[in-house]
């Protein structure tokens, strides 16, 4: 399959299908690299210390942002 095949492949997707492939590309691009795995594993340290946020929690900051239009 060409390049181009594939564009053409991804204009006939759904916006939930290009989602999810943006996702998907997104994964493949930072799988590798060692200062992503880094943040990662800084991000793991800090919940697994108790830093982290609960559901509910961020479920309020999202709203905030939302009606903040951020």
């Amino acid at each position: 399959m060409s390049l181009q095949d594939i564009k053409h492949s991804v204009v006939e997707m759904t916006p939930a299908e290009r989602f999810d492939l943006a996702a998907f590309l997104q994964h493949l691009s930072q799988k590798d690299d060692p200062e992503h795995q880094r943040a990662l594993d800084e991000a793991d340290a800090r919940i697994s210390a108790g830093k982290g946020v609960s559901l509910d929690e961020l479920r309020k900051m999202v709203g905030a942002m939302n009606a903040q239009n951020l």
